[in-house]
């Protein structure tokens, strides 16, 4: 079950975004199994999703970078 989930600070666009560099973008969310005693391991699959206000998005080709592989990340 995923829960607790805190969304990361919304990020105030610059007139000259393009030449805006935003520092790392966090949020946290806990997650429980009522299976006493399993191991649970969380993993990033397949390719993140970009959405502008609420719809889904296709980044410009030099944004790709956005959503290649490791620009999202799970720690514990």
């Amino acid at each position: 079950v995923l829960t607790d989930t805190t969304n990361p600070t919304a990020v105030v666009e610059l007139a000259n975004a393009s030449a805006q560099n935003l520092a790392a973008i966090t949020g946290s969310f806990a997650v429980s199994d009522a299976d006493v005693g399993d191991t649970l391991t969380a993993s990033v699959v397949g390719s993140p999703v970009v959405q502008l206000n609420g719809v889904n998005y296709t980044l410009p080709a030099s944004a790709t970078a956005l959503t290649a592989a490791g620009a999202f990340s799970i720690t514990p």
